[in-house]
């Protein structure tokens, strides 16, 4: 009988070590469990079974949490991936406005240096205007 049940400690043993961790069940942990009780019943040290099974427990619980974690850093890194997008589409478009911003205050500046340029030539001419207009009022005023 004592036999029977360290085989089956054993077993119970290897049939969870073979398990890769993500596979773990509660079920498992209750063979174990019952397989625990057994050994303990016959006066067999199973402390070490113990530990294992509180182990596991542990393990076990973890599971959902982690594929919890998984599936949200899944989501966290596609938004991340879909803003890093936004990102850099809005830093092109900033850059494509900064070039046609320097664009147009170039042509503003050669806009302006035309400007000045027009205006001191009125200033040039406008004198010989008002002296043609003064000496053709004067002239007119003589002969009329």
């Amino acid at each position: 009988m004592l036999k029977d049940i360290l085989e089956k400690v054993c077993t119970a043993v290897q049939n969870l070590q073979q398990l890769p961790s993500s596979k773990l069940k509660e079920h498992h942990l209750a063979s174990l469990n019952d397989v625990i009780f057994v050994a303990e019943s016959v006066n067999l040290d199973v402390e070490w079974l113990c530990h294992y099974h509180d182990e596991i427990r542990e393990t076990v619980d973890h599971i959902p949490h982690y594929k919890n974690l998984k599936t949200k850093l899944v989501k966290t890194t596609e938004m991340f991936e879909l803003r890093k997008r936004d990102h850099d589409f809005m830093k092109f478009e900033i850059m494509k406005l900064q070039s046609a911003l320097r664009m147009v205050e170039d042509e503003l500046e050669g806009m302006t240096d035309k400007m000045d340029d027009l205006q001191r030539e009125k200033r040039d001419v406008q004198p010989k205007l008002q002296q043609f207009h003064h000496r053709f009022v004067g002239h007119r005023l003589l002969y009329e």
